[in-house]
């Protein structure tokens, strides 16, 4: 059972999205890893093309002969083509296609439940992870060292194993310990604690990374909690409702503290230097180029525009899409959270709502690690829609049919 349960088995009908889940990826992960610009730049945009292309072939693939013109010319589909009409230009307009690519995977997840898009995103980064760490040992990829420079300073030596600086492959095991323990659930053993806790605590002595150890100690001091005193009817609900609210919770607090900040709160510039002046480096960022509503700005212009990287999620959110899409985004993981209590996958929930608080120190919600979590929103939002749509039309026609047969019996 226990060889069944992380055994990754790819059926027939999701190997296109397998496979173009992958290649995006390794796109994405072209974005992190130390080599050439210019080469890394080449190789993404091919990923990426051919993850565009697996997609429309296994959409039309899986409705192809199923769909009718009287069926889907509806407002609904018009409201659908309007959507995807603006991402598409967004990200024609950004030259940043996460967003089409959210949209696309999403549309193509028929046959896909969350515990096998888990699956996916765990064995996925950890194997290419593995590959860029193999690669540093051969020196294709280079081992950057840098050392610690803030407030709170230890002095002690981060290597990058490949990656473009320390805190990387941190959080890449942050990310794959929250997919772990949301595929096992309530089978997670001791042994499953100790390699997780080993991996941490050489990752810290390796890249030197508080916020990574944080997280994933954080990780499994909660899922030991839910597992030795099991999870009463009181403690789902107070993971569900905590998982529901989370993003919507540490957003507010962010933009809070950033703002006390900005008028010389007491506190705030406390938290500030603890964090190692990540609300200064926002403030200066703003300064330089207010935050929008839209942002239409290109790669190469957001860039360009920056002072110092964003760490913190939220802020990164509205830097670069702009508000609107942050209340989306936001949105979407209230949906998330509701579909993940539906599935009873309170492990999950835990690890959602970790992954959150993480934000708050880093930059993830637009990046390998989230991406997941993004296109399980959208999809079951979508689906939820469609059903609530079949519902009314079933209730009608239903309705219509009792009426009929009231009339005849009359």
């Amino acid at each position: 059972m226990k060889g069944k349960l992380m055994k990754l088995y790819i059926k027939k009908n999701q190997r296109l999205f397998s496979a173009a889940y992958i290649l995006y990826m390794l796109a994405m992960f072209t974005e992190i890893v130390n080599m050439d610009a210019s080469r890394a730049s080449s190789i993404k945009n091919v990923f990426v093309i051919c993850t565009v292309g697996i997609l429309f072939f296994n959409l039309l693939s899986n409705y192809r002969g199923k769909m009718h013109l009287y069926r889907i010319i509806t407002l609904r589909f018009f409201i659908g083509v309007l959507i995807f009409m603006f991402i598409t230009l967004l990200s024609v307009k950004t030259t940043n296609y996460f967003l089409i690519l959210v949209l696309l995977f999403s549309l193509n997840m028929k046959n896909i439940e969350f515990n096998d898009l888990a699956k996916l995103a765990f064995y996925s980064i950890s194997v290419i992870t593995i590959i860029v760490i193999i690669f540093c040992a051969l020196n294709i990829f280079p081992n950057i060292k840098s050392v610690r420079n803030t407030s709170i300073h230890y002095g002690q030596v981060r290597n990058s194993l490949g990656f473009q600086g320390g805190l990387f492959l941190p959080n890449i095991l942050v990310y794959i310990t929250a997919f772990y323990y949301s595929i096992r659930g309530k089978k997670i053993n001791k042994r499953n604690f100790i390699i997780f806790q080993v991996l941490a605590i050489s990752v810290y002595i390796l890249c030197d990374s508080r916020n990574g150890m944080v997280a994933i100690e954080l990780l499994l001091i909660l899922q030991f909690l839910c597992q030795i005193r099991g999870i009463s009817k009181r403690k789902k609900n107070i993971i569900y409702y905590t998982g529901t609210i989370s993003y919507v919770l540490v957003c507010a607090i962010s933009w809070m503290l950033l703002q006390a900040y900005r008028h010389g709160n007491v506190f705030a510039n406390y938290i500030n230097i603890l964090i190692s002046g990540r609300f200064q480096w926002a403030l200066e960022n703003m300064w330089k180029t207010p935050f929008r509503f839209i942002n239409w700005a290109n790669n190469a212009e957001f860039n360009e525009s920056l002072r110092y990287a964003y760490d913190n999620g939220y802020y990164y959110m509205i830097a670069r899409y702009g508000y609107l899409f942050l209340y989306i985004f936001l949105f979407i993981t209230i949906i998330v959270a509701i579909y993940l209590k539906k599935q009873e996958n309170y492990a999950a929930i835990v690890s959602f709502a970790v992954i959150a608080v993480l934000n708050f120190i880093d930059n993830g919600l637009i990046s390998y690690g989230f991406f997941p979590y993004l296109i399980l929103g959208v999809h079951y939002l979508t689906s939820s829609i469609k059903k609530s749509r079949k519902d009314i039309v079933y209730d009608i026609v239903s309705a219509s049919d009792r009426t009929g047969k009231e009339q005849e019996i009359g």
